[in-house]
């Protein structure tokens, strides 16, 4: 499992927290990581890039969501 991430304001890079967990059907992975920005918010969105059981690629989408400074926005 990869993860490319597209940043509004930083341009493309890529990725990896280093686990590439197995996911059998109704199983779920849960892991944390942070982005370093240089403004006070921004957006991210991207894809997890998957590998089935038979051995093809898949994209899992990640919708785009808000990053931002605890209390900036509320």
């Amino acid at each position: 499992m990869h993860q490319h991430c597209v940043f509004q304001l930083l341009n493309n890079w890529e990725t990896s927290v280093g686990k590439k967990p197995y996911l059998k059907p109704g199983e779920t992975f849960t892991y944390t990581s942070g982005a370093l920005i240089e403004t006070a918010v921004g957006v991210m969105q991207g894809k997890y890039i998957m590998l089935s059981d038979t051995g093809e690629n898949f994209d899992a989408l990640i919708p785009q969501f808000t990053l931002s400074i605890p209390r900036t926005l509320h």
